[in-house]
């Protein structure tokens, strides 16, 4: 019992002291790497896209203003798109979130901003082929996302939703016209990062 009251103790004192260290003016980068699951939400032709799993890796720095509120900018390398009965729409975006941050402590934290992503990749292994035959994704995706994150010592566990505010997909063909169906970005993301103090 007295190691568990010991245990405790150091753990309280070391989250304390870390919360201690991040105040107005502080600045941190944190890479990160996760998973996310991400599919398509709009009318109701997004019955049949299921989410589909990917990589997101990158970095997000931040800004204190105060002990409590952070502005952070990030950028990620994310594989997006979704599942298609037992076929897949892959796409690759470079994203840039831009968020307020509150913090509680240093410990928990929630967020939510706006995030811009770029299209650098569109691909699927569906048939008929969709992407090769002339619809793709767009080249500019506006989302935004919220989320919370949990730090302990300098590791944070990051867990977010974005929602894109534009349409994903445009093109037509003689299979489908996606320029007026109403689907968006649906990605949900976890990452695991480590967290740098600059200043």
């Amino acid at each position: 019992m007295k190691k568990l009251i010991v245990l405790i103790s150091l753990l309280v004192v070391t989250v304390a002291g870390y919360s201690q260290q991040l105040r107005s003016g502080s600045i941190t980068l944190t890479p990160k790497i996760g998973i996310n699951a991400s599919g398509y939400y709009g009318d109701d032709d997004n019955s049949s896209f299921d989410y589909k799993p990917g990589l997101v890796v990158g970095a997000e720095g931040e800004y204190y203003i105060k002990d409590w509120l952070g502005i952070s900018a990030g950028l990620f390398y994310s594989q997006q798109g979704a599942s298609l009965n037992e076929d897949k729409i892959k796409t690759e975006y470079i994203n840039v979130p831009i968020l307020c941050n509150f913090h509680f402590g240093n410990c928990f934290t929630l967020k939510a901003g706006l995030q811009e992503g770029l299209n650098i990749s569109s691909s699927t292994d569906a048939v008929p082929d969709y992407m090769s035959r002339g619809l793709e994704a767009r080249d500019i995706d506006i989302s935004m996302p919220i989320g919370m994150s949990f730090a302990f010592d300098k590791f944070v566990v990051d867990a977010r939703y974005s929602l894109s505010l534009n349409k994903a997909l445009r093109g037509e063909n003689h299979y489908y016209n996606l320029d007026n169906a109403d689907l968006h970005n649906s990605v949900f993301a976890l990452t695991l990062g480590y967290r740098f103090r600059l200043k």
